[in-house]
């Protein structure tokens, strides 16, 4: 991890973790309040044991460890965090752990944020009687409700668009929703990012279509009971696979990016903006660098004033990927 002067870029510290020496660690999320940078991920275990889901804190100020958490649930199972909140005194953690009976589960672990205390954690496995895969993959903590969303597999290679909303205090579940938009095939339906708004919870995905693809997914539920308020599947191309990776909504205005495909062109880096409230779309931008048979997708947006900035890849047949920043305006 590495901490820039946000002014000039200059480094003002850095922190290279390398648990064991000769593996593969990685860094998935990080959030940054009150002199304190909490980073989440998953490192390799000692003596050749698998991944272990890791949290860790430093200060601000100079990068000193506070505090760390492995958490190992079977000893040579690959258990993994995606995502982190934080909440007043709170850091609430999602991701997956695994056991070689059940397979991965949906796991979300409440932290204290001073001395990491673990305060209580929640893992949920679909179907607890077979070896399949639950994952959490992004959080967001609001008042009393805590949302994580991800996937979860009931059969064989078949997986729930999954959102669930926890009180934040105890971890007790309030509601929970599992959609599958084709069951009978086996498909893949995966929420993979979150914002709440308004008495509303923004989720972004993908989804099975009837054409066996996959379409880039938006939908938006009832904070407080889970209700489905409207949902929008843009698919254009019905066998192509399309993905919504990331969004943030501001005012009356939800933003989304992630990519969609052609058949002939290949994946398309893309945004829609939608009236938040009723799900209508407002404009959409497929950006496609060289208008060829190559993958463009847009993974990372926030807002700032009247633009908005999308981070992602673009790929040319010369230079293969490249790093991708675009800004937009939102009027």
């Amino acid at each position: 991890m590495r901490v820039y002067n946000a002014k000039t870029g200059d480094v003002l510290w850095t922190s290279n973790y390398n648990r064991e020496g000769n593996n593969n660690d990685s860094a998935a999320d990080v959030v940054v309040k009150k002199g304190k940078v909490f980073v989440c991920g998953k490192t390799r275990a000692p003596s050749a044991g698998g991944w272990d889901w890791t949290v860790r804190a430093y200060r601000l100020k100079d990068g000193t460890l506070l505090w760390e958490d492995h958490y190992n649930r079977e000893g040579t199972q690959a258990d993994g965090a995606n995502a982190l909140a934080l909440q007043g005194r709170r850091l609430f953690v999602v991701g997956k752990s695994s056991t070689t009976a059940t397979g991965d589960t949906f796991t979300v672990r409440s932290y204290k944020a001073k001395t990491g205390a673990l305060i209580w954690q929640n893992l949920f496995d679909a179907d607890s009687t077979d070896s399949l895969d639950d994952e959490a993959f992004d959080v967001v903590a609001l008042g009393k409700r805590l949302f994580v969303v991800g996937q979860s597999e009931t059969n064989a290679s078949e997986y729930g668009f999954t959102v669930r909303a926890y009180r934040p205090r105890n971890g007790n579940l309030l509601w929970t929703k599992e959609m599958n938009q084709e069951p009978d095939t086996s498909g893949v339906d995966i929420a993979l990012a979150v914002a709440v708004s308004k008495g509303l919870v923004f989720v972004a995905g993908e989804s099975e279509t009837t054409a066996g693809g996959v379409a880039f997914t938006v939908r938006a539920f009832s904070a407080r009971r889970g209700t489905l308020i409207w949902e929008d599947r843009y698919d254009p191309e019905g066998s192509e696979g399309d993905s919504a990776r990331a969004l943030v909504v501001k005012g009356k205005k939800l933003y989304v990016v992630g990519e969609t495909s052609s058949a002939l062109k290949g994946d398309a880096f893309t945004v829609r903006a939608y009236n938040a409230r009723t799900g209508a779309v407002l404009w959409t931008n497929r950006y496609d660098r060289e208008n060829a048979d190559q993958r463009d997708q847009a993974v990372a947006v926030a807002i700032k004033g009247r633009r908005l900035f999308v981070a992602g890849i673009t790929r040319t047949a010369a230079t293969n990927t490249d790093f991708s920043i675009r800004a937009y305006s939102t009027r």
